[in-house]
């Protein structure tokens, strides 16, 4: 803005520099627009979260339930609960009724609902899937389990990796620009020269308004909006592949990953629990549509659970329809199998009875039956290992007796009479195209761990399924670290070298995708529940699956419309894509920079040469602008991760800049006739004309230089780009550089030709601002002004790959030592993480203890429906024993 203003305020000679004032004055505006929009599209991550939560509950006050908002609710409140109800806080199942059915996949990754008895413990965030009855509330607010989540998504937040880049870039640029135009300003204030072209000439406040002017041409105030549109073109390209991206610069974060951490339950399973025919185990005397069969009578048609409608779509309903259900008992935590009266359409009564393994094994085994039992036993115990959820079916034949309920049947026949049918193993199995897919994440060099709430067994087993490996962790290192892995370091390389880790919670999971990062590694987290937002948010890239909680969407940077990781691996092929776009930009653009600084540096401090300030301003603002297609630019992804090296960018643009530089000064000393080369007659052209209006100083004596380095200026410049895209040559193409596309290479032909037709067809009358005037040159001198270009571009390009080949490796060591040497942590970043890490442990010690009271109140309750039903079983007993003896004592006398 200052050197808007001065171009305007300060005359040179009878003119004002309207055209410079004009250029900066739309780039101005250009930039502020583009930041207000950007900042009005942030997203709120917690007040998204809280949108989760109910709104409103029934609760008891005076005795009746009245319809309160949940943020007035306090501990010691009861709340009614009903089917598709969000629970709206931490609290206790409590009479009268007996049981409700809860899905807490959302906040523990559970694929199977889970009944809810009385004395059970309910987390805020699940939801209510059958049933109701009443809670009484024990923690509210951020006291409550899915306040802590919020808590732990409530942090400082970081800023992305590509702003710091940016940032970077722009900082060093400016202080570099600020350094070259205050040494300009001395030079040309005190130089007996430039002290002899002011006096005659110009005044003093014109050397301000042309440092500020370079400063404003050099200093890279579009690269955040042409950034930002490679990532919005690519946020569209990513779109299409059904991934939404809330965050732009994880786009280019992406690129980098190295580990992806993902979750198992409905993104590498299908999250939904059927029967694996392969591991079903049935009695000889059986077959395995009996087994099914049986197992489909003693569950439920009418109000299913999981397990059930495992069991009712693996079924032949026609062979079932020959068997009608006369009564039913469905599972109990106490006898821990379901039960079903049946009659066959021969007329024949069955018991049926699904279960626990161990129960039915129990049933069906006589006490003398040792051998059967331990036959039956070690194949429980081999399902066990492999995760398989097992359940036992068994039957008893009644005979054609006239019985109608359970209880009949369970005094007609002893329990040796049962017939055992087999073993059922369910199982939530592997996505289809997870396998594959895991495999072209290892051919793109990222390492896949999986996180999951379930068993370790269950997690093994679909490890080994799918190939991730074997060495599966539990929560346990999270509570004592294993010996020999106390410090952090060591702690934090058990982490990397894990293939996957079983019963973790949300503070498991942070703390994973944290210990990772400060690993030094990018690490990218797919979840779906409230219980992997903590870990979204922390992860470089959090990723959303298809049907994720809102709560996991608003703490996701990636949000995926269509399951499984297919999709995933998709979106870090088009980041790395992306990446290299954007990395070719922010290379030129750093390029351009440094050779319009060393290029009016050789001019002021060499030849004494004012060029045309407004020139540099709108080549600047042109190239900015027509680079914007390098959004679409034909870039091919890459097989490893792709992370910054501000060293490497730096370099190359440095030495290319160098390079280009040189040839611009070279062709002023061989073009101009003040020096006496006179070149031109080489190639058969007249000389450029010498200006009589050009008398002081060492200025140029022809006004056709100006014009022939404004072509040659926008030629290096377009042709850099083409260098700057690949660490190869720029004009040989292969499978690693492929050619730019059209709509590349369409505004760069045009800008090259208008810039060719300015500089052939401009006249001394076409003084539009300020400064020197300009005389165009023949279409012979902007021919051989071209030749100039291309082999000043080629012999540049042969030394950057030169400098990629032998010099950079040499370099990245040496950037390697420097960043393991300085990879210690801020202190005010260690007092946060120490933080963290409080709030983590307080929160698995207070679910510990949930935990433990959790499992002595439902031993408790177990115990009391024991003995209830031991009590009522005596009690029939001794009504029958007294009822035999009246008998008796009636028939003796």
């Amino acid at each position: 803005m200052i050197a808007c203003l001065l171009s305007v305020c300060i005359k040179v000679g009878e003119k004002r520099d309207w055209i410079s004032f004009s250029l900066l004055l739309f780039l101005c505006n250009v930039m502020v627009w583009a930041d207000y929009l950007g900042e009005r599209s942030a997203s709120n991550a917690i007040s998204a979260v809280e949108k989760l939560a109910a709104v409103e509950c029934s609760t008891k006050r005076d005795g009746s339930y009245i319809t309160i908002n949940v943020v007035d609710l306090v501990p010691g409140d009861v709340v009614w609960l009903k089917a598709g109800m969000v629970v709206p806080a931490d609290g206790v199942f409590i009479p009268p009724q007996k049981y409700l059915t809860v899905d807490e996949s959302a906040l523990t990754g559970e694929s199977v609902p889970i009944k809810k008895h009385r004395g059970a413990e309910l987390l805020s965030g699940s939801v209510v899937q059958r049933g109701e009855g009443a809670m009484l509330v024990q923690r509210t607010g951020a006291q409550s389990f899915y306040g802590k989540t919020i808590a732990l998504l409530a942090r400082a937040e970081a800023k992305g990796h590509l702003r710091t880049i940016l940032d970077k870039a722009s900082k060093v640029l400016t202080l570099t620009a600020v350094g070259f135009a205050v040494f300009l300003i001395f030079w040309e204030a005190f130089h007996p020269v430039w002290i002899q072209m002011s006096s005659e000439n110009v005044n003093i406040g014109s050397l301000f308004k042309r440092a500020f002017t370079l400063i404003a041409a050099v200093i890279p105030a579009a690269m955040p909006v042409v950034t930002t549109t490679v990532l919005a073109v690519g946020s569209v390209a990513m779109s299409k592949e059904h991934a939404v991206v809330s965050r732009l610069s994880a786009i280019e974060e992406a690129a980098g990953v190295e580990v992806l951490c993902t979750d198992k339950t409905g993104t590498l399973t299908l999250n939904i629990l059927s029967l694996s025919r392969d591991e079903i185990f049935v009695e000889a005397s059986h077959t395995i549509d009996q087994l099914l069969v049986y197992a489909s009578l003693a569950a439920s048609l009418t109000d299913p659970d999981a397990i059930d409608r495992a069991i009712n779509s693996a079924v032949d309903m026609n062979e079932r329809t020959n068997f009608t259900v006369l009564d039913y008992t469905p599972f109990n935590p106490v006898d821990k199998r379901a039960e079903s009266i049946v009659r066959s359409k021969s007329g024949e009564i069955l018991l049926v009875t699904k279960g626990a393994p161990h129960i039915i094994s129990e049933l069906v085994c006589a006490p003398e039956n040792s051998a059967k039992r331990q036959a039956l036993q070690s194949i429980i115990e081999d399902k066990a290992r492999r995760g398989l959820r097992t359940l036992g079916v068994a039957i008893k034949r009644l005979g054609n007796e006239a019985i109608k309920t359970i209880e009949e049947a369970s005094e007609s026949v002893s329990y040796t009479t049962w017939d055992f049918v087999g073993f059922l193993c369910l199982m939530d199995p592997p996505r289809p195209d997870t396998r594959e897919t895991l495999e072209r994440s290892k051919h793109m060099g990222i390492s896949v761990k999986m996180l999951t709430g379930d068993q370790q067994a269950i997690a093994a087993e679909t490890a080994r399924l799918l190939g991730l490996g074997d060495n599966i962790s539990g929560p346990e290192i999270f509570r004592s670290r294993p010996k020999g892995m106390e410090s952090d370091v060591a702690f934090r390389e058990y982490i990397g070298n894990v293939d996957g880790f079983s019963g973790v919670f949300p503070e498991h999971k942070f703390e994973i995708v944290d210990n990772l990062q400060q690993g030094g590694r990018l690490v990218a987290m797919t979840g779906d529940g409230v219980n992997d937002a903590p870990a979204l948010k922390r992860a470089t890239v959090g990723i959303a699956v298809s049907g994720a909680t809102e709560a996991a969407r608003a703490a996701a940077d990636i949000i995926l419309l269509e399951p499984g990781l297919s999709s995933i691996i998709t979106v870090f092929s088009l980041s790395r894509q992306i990446f290299k776009r954007i990395e070719a930009y922010i290379t030129f653009r750093i390029h351009s920079s440094f050779m319009t600084l060393f290029f009016w540096w050789g001019c002021v401090v060499i030849f004494d040469y004012e060029y045309p300030t407004w020139v540099l301003v709108l080549v600047a603002i042109i190239n900015d602008f027509v680079l914007m297609s390098c959004s679409r630019d034909n870039v091919p992804s890459s097989s490893k991760p792709l992370i910054w090296s501000m060293l490497q960018v730096s370099s190359i643009a440095f030495l290319t800049a160098t390079l280009m530089a040189i040839s611009l000064l070279l062709y002023i000393y061989l073009s101009d006739p003040r020096y006496g080369v006179n070149w031109w007659e080489a190639f058969g052209l007249e000389r450029f004309q010498e200006s009589d209006t050009v008398t002081y100083g060492k200025m140029p004596k022809s006004l056709q230089t100006s014009c022939g380095v404004w072509l040659l200026f926008t030629l290096c410049i377009q042709f850099s780009f083409h260098s700057c895209r690949t660490r190869n040559f720029g004009l040989i193409y292969s499978a690693e550089n492929r050619p730019p596309s059209l709509i590349v290479l369409t505004p760069q032909i045009l800008a090259v030709l208008l810039t060719l037709f300015l500089s052939v067809y401009w006249r001394t009358e076409w003084q539009v601002s300020s400064g020197p005037s300009m005389v165009g040159v023949s279409w012979g001198h902007a021919g051989i002004t071209i030749l100039w270009g291309i082999i000043w571009f080629i012999f540049t390009d042969c030394w950057k790959v030169a400098h990629c080949v032998f010099i950079w490796p040499y370099l990245e060591r040496l950037e390697r030592t420097w960043r393991k040497s300085h990879s210690e942590t801020l202190p005010e970043e260690q007092r946060r993480r120490g933080k963290m890490r409080l709030a983590l442990k307080t929160m698995e010690e207070q679910r510990r203890k949930r935990a433990q009271a959790w499992k002595r109140q439902r031993q408790a309750v177990m115990d009391s429906l024991r003995r209830q039903k031991l009590k009522s079983g005596n009690t029939a007993q001794q009504s029958t024993k007294s009822d035999g003896a009246h008998v008796a004592r009636s028939s003796h006398p």
